[in-house]
């Protein structure tokens, strides 16, 4: 049925599609880091320290004008917090109009620039301190293909129907990010983690003929629809059918379009169908009928006076559900050049050595991944702070780890330099892969600490511990672990009323 929410799904062909793609290059296309620069491309502004190519596969030569491109890149921590220091140019330097979308989590930022006919590459320039005012052409940027998303936090104010909606939003505040996305049909908010939002989406989108056009809308919790001004039609809840609908009648060509979304919390989730006049069936229009929004290849972060750079790209490699939480398994790439030495500091307690390595985050968070490149007459080092999560645009199709091979890579990291939640993730982690002499060895550790953040999360996972081993044979162990816990621990009595009963 159309009306699935399986957000990456087009009911129309049957063909499954990865609408959101370009929001998510960071983890996917960044490009190898420590290089020079191209050598063609000059620097427009000294006063700009650090900039990024980018390069966009497209029709350069037959460009409309209309055309965007939406991106994604690290900035290592030298972007201002207000993100007024970006700035986009063609590779000869001329300015090319541009949003910064988002800033954050970390140091990531998201923007959405205009291609320009006949350029297919582009450089992101940021770092300086006082930037000078955008040119007056350039504000407010306006996107010609997409839609362009914003959602701000809910005030809570009624939004049960066109008018209260459109009242809630324009007093709601802070925005929380800005997003461009290829269809209304979502099943996951891509600008923001927060709950209770208030969302718009706005662009066109073309009647490709004349005719009467049947539209339907289902948003959890709230959803209104307005097409060339004119309310059309607005949902109370996600319907799984068409019961919240209208019809308009549309020449053929671009028409606005506009979504107002609110979301209670928990799910979130937006579809918007169409039945044209060509149509027999209810169909969720097509990346086409709102103007494509492209991707790009990031390249490597560059700094003016120097000529080696520690840059990195990341690959997010899968994901692994187990004790309520997901372990995310990443892979860390630079440059392989000859002579440089490669370290790094994965900002969970955990390092690694080498131009390529695999790591997992036991738990989801902002960590500061430093990595610091040595040869023999230069040496470097950045640091990016990355958010640890799920990839939201793989939710129907994601990318799934088997436990015992996340757990064989936890199996070598350093015990000492862990958490106390790290360490009880551990335990968990190996109990279930049944490695029992990773498991001792995780909760010998854990049972050291002079305390621990959840004491009585903890002596479950102990005493889980214990009995397992307990039922392999190996209760020496058991009681060894357990009789580690220190007198002052805030996990006793109860450590010592477990080990009585062992």
């Amino acid at each position: 049925m159309w009306w699935s929410l399986d957000n990456d799904f087009d009911p129309a062909n049957g063909k499954t599609l990865n609408i959101h793609r370009h929001l998510h290059l960071i983890f996917a296309v960044l490009i190898v880091g420590i290089l020079t620069g191209d050598a063609d491309a000059v620097w427009f502004d000294q006063g700009w320290p650090f900039r990024r190519s980018v390069e966009v596969t497209w029709d350069a030569d037959r460009g409309s004008g209309r055309e965007i491109a939406s991106i994604s890149i690290l900035t290592a921590g030298h972007h201002r917090e207000d993100g007024k220091d970006i700035r986009v140019l063609t590779q000869d330097g001329r300015p090319v109009p541009f949003q910064v979308l988002k800033v954050g989590p970390g140091d990531q930022i998201d923007l959405a620039f205009t291609l320009h006919k006949g350029e297919k590459q582009y450089f992101v320039y940021f770092g300086k301190a006082d930037p000078p005012p955008l040119p007056k052409e350039f504000a407010p940027f306006v996107p010609t293909n997409g839609l362009l998303m914003e959602s701000r936090r809910w005030n809570r104010e009624n939004a049960n129907n066109f008018k209260q909606i459109v009242r809630s939003f324009e007093s709601s505040q802070p925005v929380l990010g800005q997003a461009m996305v290829g269809q209304p049909f979502l099943g996951y908010n891509p600008t923001t983690d927060e709950q209770q939002t208030i969302s718009k989406l706005t662009g066109s989108i073309f009647a490709p003929i004349d005719g009467n056009y049947f539209f339907a809308i289902a948003g959890d919790d709230r959803a209104g629809l307005w097409i060339d001004d004119k309310p059309i039609a607005f949902a109370q809840f996600a319907a799984g059918d068409a019961r919240f609908s209208g019809t308009i009648d549309l020449t053929r060509g671009e028409h606005s379009f506009v979504v107002y979304h609110v979301d209670h919390g928990g799910e979130w989730k937006l579809s918007v169908g169409w039945r044209r006049p060509d149509m027999d069936k209810l169909a969720i229009p097509d990346r086409g009928a709102f103007g494509f929004v492209l991707g790009g290849v990031v390249g490597a972060l560059e700094q003016t006076g120097k000529r080696l750079v520690a840059d990195f790209k990341v690959e997010n490699l899968g994901e692994c559900f187990f004790d309520e939480a997901y372990a995310n398994r990443y892979r860390f790439a630079t440059a392989a050049l000859p002579g440089v030495e490669y370290q790094w500091d994965f900002g969970d307690g955990q390092t690694a050595t080498g131009p390529t390595v695999d790591h997992v985050y036991l738990m989801e968070g902002l960590y500061p991944i430093r990595l610091t490149a040595k040869s023999r007459d230069n040496s470097d080092a950045q640091t990016s702070r990355l958010a640890i999560r799920r990839d939201l645009s793989r939710l129907n199709h994601p990318k799934t780890d088997d436990l015992t091979l996340i757990a064989q890579q936890v199996k070598a990291y350093d015990l000492f330099k862990a958490s106390g939640e790290q360490l009880r993730r551990m335990v968990e982690l190996h109990r279930r892969a049944g490695d029992r002499d990773a498991m001792l060895a995780a909760g010998l550790r854990l049972a050291k600490l002079p305390s621990v953040a959840d004491p009585v999360r903890v002596m479950q996972t102990l005493t889980d511990a214990a009995a397992d081993a307990a039922e392999q044979g190996r209760s020496e162990e058991a009681i060894q672990m357990l009789a580690a816990v220190p007198q002052q621990s805030n996990l006793q009595p109860q450590a010592a009323e477990v080990l009585a009963a062992f």
